[in-house]
């Protein structure tokens, strides 16, 4: 008997370790790994965009937000001003027990609308005060939230005759 016709009896490999299974797993992980990547730099860039347009959000509403309290005060320093000058409030400095003046005073005061919660005082040199008028806007329950008045020692209105 010639060689070429006995049965190939070497040991067989199974089908594991095989070139094209070892071909087939290195081409789907290498595509697994690609397709991680890609989705974690995609990821990272979109929280990127995120972050950003949020912190340029953040920045626009607290600039508007600034720009209302500079408003708004502004409007206070002159609705003061302008009764720091008027003839009624010096009427009442000059006779601060005519309640007449007082009641125009308050009337005067409460006619414009506020945001918020105000105390507006009267005081005397000597550290007295002569009124005290504590405003709210409509939307404001309670006036509790103010602390209690001392003698102020700056920023003080001055009504000159």
């Amino acid at each position: 008997m010639s060689s070429s016709s006995q049965p190939h009896t070497g040991l067989r490999t199974s089908p594991r370790h095989s070139l094209s299974w070892r071909l087939t797993v290195a081409i789907i992980l290498i595509g697994v790994a690609v397709m991680v990547v890609f989705g974690w730099a995609a990821r990272r860039q979109v929280e990127m965009s995120l972050l950003r347009a949020g912190g340029e959000r953040a920045q626009r509403v607290v600039a508007d937000v600034a720009d209302i309290f500079a408003r708004s005060m502004r409007q206070s320093r002159v609705d003061l001003s302008l009764l720091a000058s008027s003839p009624d409030l010096r009427a009442f400095v000059e006779n601060p027990v005519n309640a007449q003046y007082a009641d125009g005073l308050r009337l005067r005061l409460n006619a414009v609308p506020i945001p918020g919660i105000r105390r507006v005082e009267i005081w005397t040199d000597q550290g007295a005060r002569l009124l005290e008028i504590v405003r709210k806007s409509p939307n404001v329950s309670s006036a509790d939230a103010l602390p209690p008045a001392s003698l102020p020692t700056t920023g003080v209105f001055v009504a000159k005759a």
